[in-house]
């Protein structure tokens, strides 16, 4: 964002915290609202000032660092490089709460730097519940909601009011439409996964992360862990048929992988270059 369109109270917020204590900061706001746009502004303008910052992407679908269908610790160096994941395997919170919570508090805990937190637009129903086990396992010192006056009441019912900002949205924000979103979406598997060679993998342990029936044909995100059950990184990969190896595309050495975790299939017209990689039905 261009410095001449950071709002003020965003602009007052990053020199409060400049000159202030604090651990951690949560940013909360329903779907297209600026949440990873403040919290570039943050980290750009605390860190010209000599913080040492880091990013707690709890947003499974549109990730400011590192895989989707992860939750992601990511450390600000000039931008956010990714440092640690907890794969779940899917970019829908929903089904997989407990998953989200368990990540966020255990990539939590390994962050040495101060923490900006990034979090979903499902701000209703079970979202609501979502946000206060997040809130819950995290105890941050400031929580921020982009939201105009008297939107989501039921998420600022919450929030402890001495810890409660509310700021303004970002000027720049604009809904995306459906199709905009399949395309970010699909876009945004491919960016997490261009180029990643074909490796032969012999995993010790298979887990199925979804409820939906195996389909050989289908593409399918993959969490792999090491033998001390770290996640070590995602790659795509089909149903094997009997006997044969997993054939997986992944940035991850074979040697390290022990457990493969199978999550949602990619979205439809998913490509990857190289033949029998692409996702072309819709399921």
């Amino acid at each position: 964002m261009d410095a001449a369109h950071v709002p003020d109270d965003w602009a007052a917020l990053a020199e409060d915290l400049a000159g202030s204590e604090w651990r951690r900061l949560v940013v909360l706001g329903a779907t297209d609202r600026g949440k990873s746009t403040l919290i570039r502004v943050l980290a750009s303008r605390l860190a010209r000032q000599g913080a040492e910052l880091s990013l707690l992407d709890c947003d499974l679908g549109q990730k400011a660092a590192g895989p989707p269908g992860c939750v992601t610790l990511a450390d600000w160096r000039g931008g956010f490089a990714l440092t640690a994941l907890y794969f779940v395997g899917t970019t829908n919170p929903v089904g997989v709460m407990p998953a989200v919570v368990t990540g966020t508090a255990r990539l939590a805990a390994r962050a040495s730097r101060r923490l900006l937190v990034n979090t979903s637009g499902l701000v209703d129903g079970p979202g609501l519940a979502l946000k206060r086990w997040k809130l819950d396992v995290l105890d941050p010192d400031r929580i921020v909601l982009l939201a105009q006056p008297g939107e989501l009441p039921g998420l600022t019912a919450l929030i402890p009011p001495r810890r409660l900002l509310r700021l303004t949205p970002s000027p720049e924000a604009r809904r995306k439409g459906q199709g905009r979103r399949e395309r970010a979406r699909r876009a945004s598997f491919q960016a997490a996964l261009a180029g990643a060679p074909e490796q032969v993998l012999a995993p010790t342990a298979v887990e199925r992360m979804t409820r939906d029936a195996p389909f050989p044909e289908d593409l399918r995100l993959v969490g792999l862990a090491d033998a001390f059950g770290e996640d070590v990184g995602v790659g795509l990969a089909r149903w094997p048929a009997e006997g044969e190896p997993w054939r997986v595309r992944t940035f991850v050495d074979p040697a390290r992988v022990w457990r493969l975790r199978i999550g949602m299939a990619l979205p439809a017209e998913t490509e990857f270059p190289g033949p029998g990689w692409s996702n072309d039905g819709a399921r």
